[in-house]
C-alpha cells in the first residue's frame, strides 16, 4: 500500500487535458493503424513526457524565490523518475490501445466467404 500512493500521485501530476490528449492519441493510432502502429505509441508518449518534465524543471530552476536545497535539477534521479513515469503511464494507457485495436476497421468488418 505504501508504494501505491506515490505511483498514483505520479499519474495525477499531469493535467487532465494532457491525459485526454494521450488517451485520444493512443486510441486513434490503435484504431486507425492497428497492432503495428501501437508499437510506436509508447515511444511518442515517452517523448511527450520527457518534453513536459524537462520544461517543468527548467521553469522551476529559473524561479528566483526557490532556495538551492529545494530546487529541482536534472540529475540521474530526474532521469530515473522520467523512466518510471514513462513505464507507468504506458502501462496505464495499454488498455486504451487494446480497445483501439479491438475497434480497428479490419476486425469489425465481416469476412467475405470465398465463392
Amino acid at each position: 500500500m505504501s508504494l501505491f500512493i506515490p505511483l498514483v500521485e505520479q499519474l495525477l501530476s499531469y493535467h487532465w487535458v494532457t491525459w485526454l490528449c494521450w488517451i485520444a492519441f493512443v486510441f486513434g493510432v490503435a484504431r486507425l493503424g492497428g497492432c503495428l502502429a501501437v508499437l510506436f505509441c509508447p515511444l511518442l508518449i515517452a517523448v511527450s513526457i520527457v518534453y513536459l518534465d524537462v520544461n517543468w524543471v527548467i521553469h522551476e530552476m529559473k524561479r528566483p524565490n526557490v532556495d538551492d536545497e529545494n530546487r529541482p535539477d536534472m540529475d540521474i534521479v530526474f532521469v530515473f523518475g522520467i523512466v518510471i513515469r514513462v513505464a507507468l503511464i504506458n502501462i496505464v494507457l495499454s488498455p486504451v490501445a487494446w480497445l483501439g485495436i479491438h475497434f480497428h476497421p479490419s476486425r469489425s468488418e465481416p469476412q467475405a466467404s470465398p465463392p
